[in-house]
């Protein structure tokens, strides 16, 4: 009876230990540590410190995240939700379908100013190409040279430009597209930019810059993430090229606008009265024209035609421009399909 009474006593005092220790053990703030390499915690700890939770996938203490975030074990931190109609704003990131033009991971904030850039960059490659080559509006090959320097350009962003149109060569400025399809709130966001192309004169650049920045913000908080990046983009490509096109307009007037004779001397006269709100207003038309038009096919489909239709649109209204004031180009130039590829 002894001995019993001895282990009793032996095992209930071992219990108040063991509990004791449990106790300290919960109330220290080390053991509620959210870093696994400094404490490794029990699974069946749920007292974590202040903004922490247990996760019993990645058995330990992870931030509490906050609407439409979620915890990446890669970042240790809390990422925005992603994927389309994941989560709300400009931090969305972009998914796997924005692989192939290397903007999976990005912000759809970072994608837009991107894709915005990338129609600077065309534009750019297409002049030093022209001047490399000595192209002119004269060149028997030019349309040859434009699609093949247009097609090299698109495999750089990783664009196929088999799933992509080239429009149609229009001297004129060129019509808004539909946006019925778009929702409310992204139709309220292209009239709005439309206003601003329309109404765009140089003396009210500064002005038509930072109301196109507004939009823009507006655009990446759109609900639904295919609009946005759609919307997102058209306005980037407004920031982006109504800027280049401001900077380098005579840049393109003065090499566009010489008459080369049978003798191979060049003529050059006085350049042609390029309108600048022509040639941006083409760009960002064909940015929505191209993006609205692959919406439906995702990420891929809408980002290509996006980029390839709003610069080739540009491209052809500063040739056609150009050509109006140098008799016999603008015959043959005229007569361009969109059939490119």
């Amino acid at each position: 009876m002894k001995n019993l009474l001895t282990a009793l006593l032996i095992i209930l005092f071992g219990t108040v230990i063991i509990t004791s220790c449990t106790k300290t053990e919960l109330n220290n703030p080390a053991a509620s540590d959210q870093n696994l390499n400094s404490k490794k915690l029990n699974p069946n700890v749920l007292q974590c410190g202040t903004g922490y939770h247990w996760d019993y996938n990645v058995k330990r203490c992870i931030p509490d995240c906050p609407l439409d975030y979620h915890y990446d074990e890669v970042t240790g931190d809390c990422e925005p939700d992603g994927g389309v109609g994941g989560g709300i704003g400009p931090d969305r990131i972009c998914g796997e379908d924005y692989d192939e033009f290397g903007l999976w991971g990005l912000t759809i904030s970072d994608a837009v100013d991107s894709i915005g850039k990338w129609h600077n960059d065309f534009q750019i490659r297409i002049l030093s190409e022209m001047q490399r080559e000595n192209v002119n509006l004269f060149t028997t090959s030019l349309q040859n040279f434009l699609q093949t320097t247009t097609c090299a350009f698109a495999a750089t962003k990783g664009i196929t430009p088999q799933n992509t149109a080239v429009p149609n060569f229009d001297l004129s400025d060129s019509l808004w597209p539909s946006i019925n399809n778009f929702s409310p709130s992204a139709q309220i966001i292209i009239s709005d930019l439309e206003s601003l192309v329309d109404n765009y004169s140089e003396s009210n650049h500064a002005s038509f810059i930072s109301q196109c920045n507004s939009l823009r913000s507006e655009a990446l908080n759109l609900s639904n993430e295919n609009e946005a990046v759609c919307v997102g983009f058209t306005v980037s490509v407004a920031i982006n090229s109504f800027n280049y096109w401001k900077e380098n307009l005579s840049g393109w007037q003065n090499y566009l606008t010489y008459i080369p004779d049978s003798n191979l001397i060049v003529s050059r006269q006085a350049p042609c009265n390029i309108n600048l709100r022509h040639v941006g207003g083409a760009d960002v038309k064909g940015a929505l024209t191209g993006g609205a038009a692959g919406i439906e096919g995702g990420p891929a489909l809408m980002v290509a035609s996006g980029l390839v239709v709003s610069g080739t649109s540009s491209t052809f209204n500063i040739l056609g421009q150009a050509a109006t004031c140098l008799p016999g180009a603008i015959g043959s130039f005229s007569r361009w399909v969109s059939s490119w590829f």
